[in-house]
């Protein structure tokens, strides 16, 4: 039998170096199993002898487990593992503990979960509300309700020192795209076509290739026409000409909208 310790250092050292091959998850699946053996964890909470050493391991592990999960992109992965880490923690100073409370929230807002997202923080200690880790989801969720995209961007875009913890770099990526997918339903309601230059500008793109990939991937419905540089959107009822409406104000007031109306919900 594996030495749970020892195994959970080799783990730790593996994904601190960053090292998502087999080889990793398959330390991560020992010691899910190796953990599950511990008494001296929830749901049974027990006293044993070991109770402080194994706690302490599964802590270690459970942390590590969190960002291996993120560094694979497996959102899922991640919540669950959190969720058993959040009972081993005895205060928010021990281990990750605030680092991966931010990481929590920054995964509750690109899922759209924003009653869970406001529940989380109503339960965190004013004191921690200013730690970098946790502002930081904080300030995206203010930027987003008010539509200040160019702000989201240029941190998603800037360097990984503007983050608090470079693994919240995962979710900038989903938040950028849940802001461009938000304009991008916008556009196709206020409009029957639009320019690559305005469409470049509202989903914050960089040049042609980009809009034509994304509209491949996210609206295969869209007809763009390269010769004329436009985008027709689907044929519906009357809509707005580009020229009729100020784009820019009115991409920010329906996204707007549509976010306030999820928060009242």
């Amino acid at each position: 039998m594996a030495d749970p310790a020892a195994l959970c250092n080799a783990f730790v050292a593996a994904v601190n170096a960053g090292d998502t091959s087999a080889a990793t998850e398959e330390k991560l699946k020992q010691l899910k199993y190796l953990i599950a053996d511990f008494d001296s964890l929830p749901p049974l909470s027990l006293n044993t002898p070991n109770a402080a050493a194994e706690r302490e391991l599964a802590r270690r592990f459970l942390e590590a487990a969190c960002a291996h999960s993120l560094a694979c992109e497996d959102r899922d992965g991640f919540e669950r593992f959190y969720q058993q880490l959040r009972p081993l923690y005895g205060s928010w100073g021990e281990g990750q503990a605030t680092v991966l409370q931010g990481l929590y929230l920054m995964l509750l807002l690109v899922d759209n979960r924003l009653a869970e997202f406001h529940c989380e923080l109503e339960a965190i200690p004013e004191a921690v509300l200013s730690a970098p880790a946790v502002a930081f989801p904080v300030r995206m969720d203010q930027q987003l309700l008010v539509g200040n995209y160019d702000a989201i961007l240029e941190t998603s875009r800037g360097p990984a020192a503007n983050l608090p913890h470079p693994l919240f770099s995962v979710f900038m990526a989903f938040i950028t795209e849940t802001v461009r997918e938000n304009v991008a339903l916008s556009a196709e309601a206020a409009y029957e076509s639009l320019s690559f230059s305005d469409a470049l500008e509202m989903l914050m793109l960089d040049n042609a290739a980009e809009l034509v990939q994304f509209a491949q991937e996210f609206h295969e419905e869209w007809n763009l026409d390269t010769s004329a540089q436009r985008i027709f959107f689907k044929s519906g009822e009357k809509k707005a000409s580009i020229e009729s409406i100020p784009r820019r104000k009115l991409m920010e007031q329906l996204v707007g909208y549509a976010t306030e109306l999820e928060r009242i919900v």
